[in-house]
């Protein structure tokens, strides 16, 4: 069983990012230092944006004694590592259990037996629908498991549903980055699904900037949305594509299944969640620009 010592100091601003490598991690860590919090990243790739600003353990998420070195002494722990590749997820679903469920338990124990005062949990809009294959259903089940350990041990919490993110430090794995690629590599915008998708994008900068406050919440138990407060059809994703591209035909929809994921953001779950308001964001149209800047700096394209 996982034991911690007693620590007599305080843990007030020490916070410990499980996943703070990747793509929404890596832009949380920044968010979290601009706030003034000592930060830890716990990763099994190095941070390669912002590794001079922070404290960096390397290890893996199935390493218990590793994992509890890590969270001893820390007030706070984002857990935004894991199995995040929906499409990998339909093909593995005994990777997808190890990593999304069978780690999160370890850390949740962890978390239990150092006293950790809140975890925020990065979950996705497709916990509790009938689509996302494994993946959605991993999600629903760490939910669960977390929630248990609330009722169990009062361990605070908050769950973060997370719609759809783009931006900077994305890659082959997020659907805008591949969308830009592609129109990069072959001069014409395309998308290969439904002709109806719609999407509530959020930039990953916004999603970074909302998911910190969580940190000061009150409520012990508590599940929120946060993407985009407009929706888009993935026909004028492909118009704006082309425009700032300067491309000749405004995109192309090749129409086919596309398994495991919505058309529609879904609204269907059986808790009450509350949608997190942004203030402010990032217009669409220039996070685009600026996501196409970002694949040319990193891509030979």
């Amino acid at each position: 069983k996982l034991r911690c010592l007693s620590m007599s100091m305080t843990f007030k601003d020490k916070v410990l990012v499980i996943g703070g490598s990747g793509f929404l991690g890596s832009h949380v860590v920044d968010q979290l230092i601009l706030n003034g919090y000592e930060v830890t990243n716990y990763d099994l790739q190095p941070p390669r944006y912002n590794g001079e600003t922070h404290h960096f353990i390397q290890g893996n998420i199935l390493d218990v004694d590793a994992l509890k070195s890590s969270i001893r002494g820390n007030a706070a722990v984002f857990i935004f590592a894991g199995l995040s590749d929906l499409n990998k997820g339909l093909k593995d679903p005994i990777g997808t259990v190890e990593l999304n469920i069978l780690a999160l338990t370890y850390i949740l124990e962890t978390c239990v037996q150092c006293s950790v005062s809140r975890v925020i949990y990065s979950s996705s809009i497709y916990a509790d629908t009938d689509v996302g294959g494994f993946y959605g259903a991993s999600k629903l089940a760490a939910e669960a498991y977390i929630r248990e350990y609330s009722r169990v041990y009062n361990l605070n919490h908050t769950i973060v549903r997370y719609g759809s993110l783009y931006g900077d430090r994305s890659g082959l794995e997020n659907g805008l980055y591949r969308m830009v690629k592609d129109a990069l590599v072959s001069n014409r915008a395309s998308y290969e699904g439904d002709a109806e998708t719609t999407r509530e994008y959020i930039h990953v900068a916004d999603a970074a900037k909302a998911t910190v406050p969580l940190l000061q919440e009150k409520n012990n138990d508590r599940t929120v949305l946060l993407s985009g407060m407009h929706p888009i059809r993935v026909r004028d994703v492909l118009a704006i594509v082309s425009e700032v591209l300067n491309l000749e035909s405004s995109g192309d929809i090749i129409e086919r299944e596309y398994t495991g994921h919505y058309v529609r953001t879904p609204y269907r779950s059986k808790r009450q969640i509350e949608k997190v308001a942004l203030s402010e964001y990032v217009d669409f149209g220039m996070g685009i620009r600026d996501l196409i800047e970002y694949v040319k700096s990193v891509e030979d394209v």
